[in-house]
């Protein structure tokens, strides 16, 4: 019998958001409470599970996985994990860090996995500016790992969430970076989720603005396929950047992509804050759940979430 594939209202979805924990070593205050409570490690799902049911998405048409957390280096077995997810064709196999650690992970990525590339969020370029959004990070450490991860011929993006007041100073600085080091410096909107809610209104800097900010800079657009999060334009210097307008320009309609919580927990959306557990599941039990998450996958935006980001997967 044919396996299903993973469709909602005519969209292929073929992106895997893998939550492999919810802790983090940041305190980022767009992504956090001021006191997050995160899960136990024993209501993590074990690595073999974890494989298994990525393996049966795989089969149904999933094409590209990413790992993310809370911060996913904090799980004790993720090369045991990458190694293992691994033994899959993808077309994109990533991971989703605050790079704080990464340097000394990335010799085993490199041995042991097929992982071809990492996004490092980065926020501010100024090491007082980074430490007082992260809560406790170390820039210096996480431009160790940004150039490390280059040198070993990884595909590197930079996270950027723009709030105004306290980053989107930093715009040239960061289109500069960009150019010099030649990775692709994405720009992202504050998004209504979690802490943000009460907050977003006068943190929002939409896209357009910052390309409007941006314009000497003579940006070109790069052709990129329907299901990008990211707008992505070329500067007259080479520099590589990228808006996700999650707020203002949304791509709803064409998104593919699926989440899968550290509690085995398959949701359609970043927005939706509840979803259906695939462990154990097999055959036609597998197949039911997967019937009953596909419809749920909104077609447009939905208002906000109250569930913290770390705690549904970056």
């Amino acid at each position: 019998m044919a396996l299903m594939k993973l469709k909602s209202h005519g969209r292929p979805l073929r992106k895997l958001r893998l939550q492999l924990l919810d802790a983090c070593n940041y305190r980022c205050t767009y992504c956090m409470p001021q006191n997050p409570v995160f899960q136990p490690a024993n209501r993590w799902v074990d690595p073999e599970e974890i494989c298994r049911i990525v393996g049966e998405l795989h089969q149904r048409g999933v094409d590209e996985l990413r790992l993310t957390g809370g911060e996913p280096l904090l799980r004790p077995e993720i090369i045991d994990i990458a190694e293992n997810l691994s033994s899959l064709k993808w077309k994109k196999f990533g991971v989703t860090t605050n790079g704080e650690r990464l340097s000394e992970f990335l010799p085993e990525f490199h041995r042991n996995t097929k992982v071809d590339n990492f996004n490092i969020s980065i926020d501010s370029l100024d090491p007082d500016h980074f430490k007082a959004i992260t809560g406790r990070g170390n820039l210096e450490k996480v431009l160790e790992s940004l150039h490390h991860a280059l040198s070993l011929g990884y595909t590197v993006k930079v996270n950027v969430v723009v709030m105004r007041g306290k980053n989107d100073h930093e715009l040239e600085a960061f289109a500069d970076f960009a150019g010099s080091t030649g990775v692709e410096v994405r720009f992202l909107e504050l998004m209504r989720i979690g802490p943000n809610h009460e907050d977003f209104g006068p943190l929002l800097v939409p896209s357009a603005e910052l390309r409007q900010r941006l314009r000497h800079r003579h940006l070109r657009p790069v052709v990129s396929p329907l299901d990008n999060t990211a707008t992505e334009f070329v500067c007259s210097d080479g520099a590589r950047l990228g808006f996700i307008s999650s707020e203002t320009e949304n791509f709803c309609g064409n998104c593919s992509r699926l989440r899968l919580t550290a509690q085995g927990e398959l949701r359609p959306c970043l927005f939706k804050d509840e979803g259906t557990s695939l462990v154990g599941l097999h055959g036609q039990e597998l197949d039911g759940a997967l019937s009953r998450v596909l419809p749920q996958k909104p077609t447009g935006r939905l208002p906000h979430v109250d569930q913290p980001m770390y705690a549904i997967g970056g």
